[in-house]
């Protein structure tokens, strides 16, 4: 089963196992990130609450998860080893479950390609992933550009994610291993003490001894972090489902801004999301139809199977489904996956696991960050039964 990536509602809580006591996953919207957290710990021996404003079904622009594309497709460098590490994990753990149950309606294995107008150099996965290979001379008309064009590229085979199905399937998965699930709005414009003062008038199965912090873009204001900032991405999506996923890179002219194109299938649904944009700093909710006409111009030479409507003139066109908005929770100096003890009320010291800001990185970041929360956790229980000698 693979899962895709989101945000959690204000607050996931996952309760702890003997040794921890309480533990409390905190979130807005029940996302990739912190729902694979959940079902880590709860695997690990921990009882989980997940304690949300929004879940799987939900539709809302607070809720990033559902909105998202969902491939493997690293934004990851070589200057960034750790989220590299996280990428790479993911990935494999993906893909092992590919092989033990097939192509699932969630996921599915498929070729990839990338093309940009500068020659792809330096990949750190080319020699991890199948089928890796770079290609040089790509005809620029195969992907919408002018004669002129110096086209180069690589393939390779990823991963392609239902986002919606995978978020199903992880909250599945994770009141199967015993998950309690608390639908919930916290008071996350007064801090994270006062988030947690608040929740703890409410009875849960377990005294909150610790708290993963899977809060997304409310990470700005909750923690607060002025650091984490939105990254708004605008998708139509469109009928028919792509043979494989596709990206273009194009960069900036005097005529047009620097820009990525991209179809990903949806596996089962008999959809393909098309995009898109990346807005540093703009909260707007709503689809703009000029952007909407941008992607689907850009996007007809990617995937030409799925022009099965007829527009004005007898002119061939994408059959739209939707158009969405959604706001990756990106954070300047990347993902923040880190313990802190924090004081509450009456006095308690709370373990605080951090884990936020993964912006367009959350479904193929989701399993390796997840691992690394759980370890923190494991920490956090470590140094209070020391306190305790």
């Amino acid at each position: 089963m693979l899962s895709s990536s989101g945000t959690l509602a204000f607050s996931t809580t996952v309760t702890t196992n003997p040794t921890l006591g309480g533990l409390i996953l905190t979130s807005n919207r029940a996302g990739v990130v912190g729902l694979q957290t959940a079902v880590f710990l709860l695997e690990a021996g921990y009882n989980v609450t997940i304690v949300a404003k929004h879940f799987p079904g939900d539709q809302t622009i607070e809720y990033t998860s559902p909105w998202a594309g969902a491939q493997w497709r690293p934004h990851s460098t070589v200057d960034e080893p750790e989220q590299c590490k996280w990428d790479l994990e993911t990935y494999e753990h993906l893909m092992s479950i590919i092989k033990e149950e097939g192509n699932h309606e969630s996921s599915r294995d498929l070729p990839k390609s990338g093309t940009s107008p500068h020659p792809p150099t330096n990949v750190w996965f080319s020699q991890l992933v199948p089928s890796f290979r770079y290609r040089d001379n790509i005809p620029p008309k195969t992907v919408g550009l002018p004669d002129h064009t110096n086209v180069s590229g690589a393939s390779f085979r990823t991963i392609c994610i239902n986002s919606t199905a995978y978020l199903h399937y992880l909250l599945a998965r994770a009141t199967s291993l015993g998950a309690h699930t608390l639908r919930r709005s916290l008071p996350t414009t007064s801090g994270l003490k006062a988030a947690l003062d608040d929740l703890s008038t409410t009875t849960l199965p377990s005294p909150i001894s610790a708290v993963v912090n899977a809060t997304g873009l409310s990470a700005l204001a909750l923690v607060p972090d002025p650091n984490v900032y939105p990254i708004r991405g605008q998708t139509v999506l469109v009928r028919g489902e792509a043979r494989a996923a596709v990206s273009l890179e194009r960069g900036a002219t005097a005529s047009s801004p620097e820009s990525v194109s991209y179809a990903i299938p949806r596996p089962g649904s008999g959809t393909t999301v098309l995009g898109g944009t990346k807005e540093a700093g703009r909260w707007t909710a709503e689809a703009e139809k000029e952007t909407t006409a941008e992607i689907l111009e850009r996007c007809r030479a990617l995937v030409p199977e799925l022009l099965t409507g007829v527009g004005r003139e007898g002119r061939m066109e994408f059959e739209v489904v939707d158009e969405c908005v959604g706001l990756r929770p990106g954070r300047k100096g990347g993902p923040r996956v880190e313990g802190e003890w924090l004081s509450v009320e009456g006095g308690k010291d709370v373990w605080v696991v951090h884990e936020y800001g993964h912006a367009g990185g959350g479904y193929q970041n989701s399993v390796g960050s997840a691992r690394k929360a759980v370890k923190l956790v494991g920490e956090g229980a470590k140094g209070r039964n020391r306190s305790r000698l």
